[in-house]
């Protein structure tokens, strides 16, 4: 199973437009909400997903409806409603 695969399919909560997910195995996950008509939730999320980037993470659009990944993001979308952020794994 891969990291994306084992993200569940739940979207944003009642309210909220987007969600990003940084799973966290042994913590349970961070995620960070937003309601794109909410310009100060919606700056948190994107500065969330630019400093994450910036440190290695990869970012994927998820369709909420399935859980299906969807293609790698390289800019933050606020229109995006599930956003899963992973650190590659290091293949030996």
């Amino acid at each position: 199973m891969s990291t994306i695969d084992a993200i569940d399919s739940q979207g944003p909560s009642e309210g909220m437009t987007g969600v990003i997910i940084l799973p966290k195995w042994d913590e349970g996950d961070l995620r960070t909400e937003w309601n794109s008509k909410n310009e100060s939730e919606t700056e948190a999320a994107r500065k969330q997903f630019v400093d994450m980037k910036a440190n290695g993470y990869k970012a994927y659009r998820i369709d909420p409806k399935n859980g299906e990944k969807g293609e790698l993001l390289k800019e933050f979308d606020p229109k995006a409603e599930k956003i899963v952020l992973v650190m590659p794994f290091a293949g030996g």
